[in-house]
């Protein structure tokens, strides 16, 4: 149990739920990842899911929540960033 009365959310729902794909594209842009590039489904659950992915993939969890967080304020991103940052901080070890 991780002391949140919240569930563990995976980061990618967050994403999904509350960014559509403009939006998505708008944050790949921020990050400096080219969105057409991202493989899958070409769905928002989708390309948010390759997203995460790829920024895990490349140890920069905290950028993408740092700037989900800024144009999202108003989304618990604690709910996913506890568990993200840990599995972060493992990649890199």
């Amino acid at each position: 149990m991780n002391g949140h009365s919240e569930p563990y959310v995976p980061l990618y729902e967050l994403l999904a739920t509350h960014f559509n794909l403009e939006e998505l594209k708008s944050l790949c842009y921020d990050l400096r990842v080219e969105y057409e590039n991202l493989p899958g489904e070409q769905t928002r659950l989708g390309r948010a899911r390759e997203l995460v992915r790829l920024i895990e993939r490349q140890g920069r969890l905290s950028d993408l929540l740092n700037r989900a967080a800024a144009l999202r304020s108003h989304v618990d991103w604690q709910r996913c960033s506890e568990r993200s940052r840990s599995e972060e901080s493992r990649t890199l070890a």
